[in-house]
């Protein structure tokens, strides 16, 4: 697969970044017990970070009652806490980033609908056929079904990532889950931008929390 810009990925760790106030400051589990990425392109983590908002979404996941109705999860096998991450002339082997929505919060008013994240709920892949997938405007009018997308990037050199893969199909389970934290099990299947189902499966489980 041909190089890619590393673009998308500096703006999803700054996004990360920025939810614990900062590179420098310390808040994602720095040793995610229970997380494993595993397949073709799977990877050992270092580190894990919930966020109560899928990433570039304005709406928050987070419902008056403190649940959360989606969320975002970053694994990715460099510190996401070191001062290091902020400056991206370094490199960022893998991030794999899930982001996971019910139905509710499609919705014109998410805190009505109330469906916030439950353990045991499973959210299947929409595979949105574009390059900069998100669980805002790209999702189909009227989806109700529990949603997610995966995102994997493969960045060895300083300015391109190598691998970049979507997930086209497969599922992610959440196993449990609270304000400030989630854990659960992901199934995938990886393409590329043509939708070529070409990066294998990938599998594994996560565990994250937010920053505090």
């Amino acid at each position: 697969m041909n190089a890619v810009s590393k673009d998308r990925l500096v703006a999803a760790i700054a996004l990360v970044l920025a939810a614990c106030g900062g590179a420098g400051k310390h808040g994602a589990d720095a040793t995610p017990g229970g997380t494993t990425v595993s397949g073709p392109n799977g990877f050992t983590p270092t580190s894990t970070l919930l966020l109560p908002a899928p990433i570039g979404c304005t709406t928050s996941g987070v419902l008056s009652s403190g649940e959360l109705d989606a969320l975002a999860t970053a694994v990715a096998d460099v510190d996401l806490r070191a001062p290091a991450c902020g400056n991206l002339d370094i490199s960022v082997p893998h991030v794999l980033l899930l982001q996971l929505a019910t139905g509710g919060y499609f919705t014109a008013d998410p805190d009505s609908a109330n469906e916030p994240i439950v353990a045991g709920t499973k959210f299947s892949i929409l595979d949105e056929d574009v390059t900069d997938e998100d669980l805002c405007g790209n999702v189909p009018a009227g989806t109700t079904q529990p949603t997610a997308i995966a995102l994997l990037e493969e960045c060895p050199a300083a300015d391109s990532c190598s691998t970049q893969f979507w997930a086209t199909s497969g599922s992610v389970t959440v196993t449990s889950v609270a304000p400030t934290a989630v854990a659960g099990t992901f199934d995938l299947v990886l393409g590329d931008t043509s939708g070529i189902s070409d990066g294998g499966a990938l599998t594994g489980s996560f565990s994250a929390s937010t920053c505090p």
